[in-house]
């Protein structure tokens, strides 16, 4: 029998104890605000309930490798380890790091050095993790393009589409030849 469950903290969002068990690896769902400053961003995970809240040595890692945007990272996979030796307050208490992410420049392991507090500065390598498949699109966004009636709601679509990680070239263009329709359509009022 797995004892994982009965070992998972009582916390609202993925605690580095869940991972005693060993390295998992996770899909990002999306990025969601945060509930404080402290912990800004809330990245909901395919395959757990709860957000995980990387601290800010992380986050340095992530827009390192992916970039600042979050909507690029929907279907992005990251591999978690629970390290023991992070610090809290001067003691080591243990916490998340990352060993591998997805969509790596040029598929070789990432070397970034980061501050960790005042006076220290830590390098951390990430290893690559094989590209996880473009996520399915639960919306039939090439249907709605011919009955998008603005160039509002053209822009929206498109929007959507990009957040969606469902924006293709073919969308692109679809979505593109319809707000010209729609302009030649006012220019002729």
């Amino acid at each position: 029998m797995d004892m994982t469950e009965s070992i998972r903290p009582k916390s609202d969002q993925l605690d580095a104890d869940e991972l005693l068990s060993g390295p998992r690896t996770f899909t990002i769902t999306e990025v969601r605000e945060g509930p404080s400053a402290e912990q800004p961003f809330n990245f909901m995970l395919a395959e757990h309930p709860k957000p995980w809240r990387p601290c800010k040595t992380v986050r340095k890692l992530i827009v390192a490798a992916w970039g600042p945007e979050t909507t690029v990272y929907h279907g992005r996979r990251i591999t978690l380890v629970r390290d023991p030796a992070v610090t809290w307050a001067g003691e080591a208490v243990g916490g998340i790091r990352v060993s591998h992410m997805s969509h790596m420049k040029d598929g070789k392991p990432l070397r970034v050095s980061v501050q960790e507090t005042s006076r220290t500065k830590t390098s951390i390598v990430v290893q690559p993790l094989e590209d996880a498949p473009a996520p399915q699109p639960t919306r039939d966004f090439e249907a709605e393009v011919s009955l998008a009636e603005t160039v509002d709601a053209c822009r929206a679509l498109w929007q959507s589409a990009e957040q969606a990680g469902a924006l293709t070239d073919e969308l692109k263009a679809a979505i593109t030849g319809r707000v010209d329709e729609l302009k030649a359509s006012e220019d002729e009022s």
